[in-house]
């Protein structure tokens, strides 16, 4: 894949068989994905859709929050454990980084 920088921006060259998703600021995220024919589906392939169902489905985007939550908190208690003399509130960088979002809303751009 080929990159390019303008500024902060980075964009990047999708090829034919190739699959996005790509997290829009509005809130939507667009799926692009190589077209098929057949029965046969490749794994990048079927690992998006599973992730893009993941995402949409409000249910389970939950569920995926609370691990990263359980699992980042663990990490980040030691983080900030170590930096408590800056004064950082391990609650106060949980309400931050680990607060509930709605799930998006998928976009097929293919």
């Amino acid at each position: 894949m080929a990159e390019n920088l303008a500024g902060n921006r980075k964009s990047i060259a999708i090829g034919e068989n190739d699959v996005a998703l790509i997290f829009k600021e509005d809130g939507h995220v667009d799926l692009s994905f190589p077209e098929m024919t057949g029965d046969y589906v490749p794994e990048h392939v079927m690992a998006a859709l599973v992730l893009s169902y993941a995402v949409v489905d409000e249910d389970f985007f939950a569920l995926i929050q609370d691990r990263f939550a359980q699992q980042a908190s663990v990490n980040l208690e030691e983080e900030v454990g170590a930096t408590s003399s800056k004064g950082a509130r391990t609650e106060e960088v949980e309400d931050v980084l680990f607060s509930k979002i709605a799930a998006p809303h998928l976009t097929v751009v293919s």
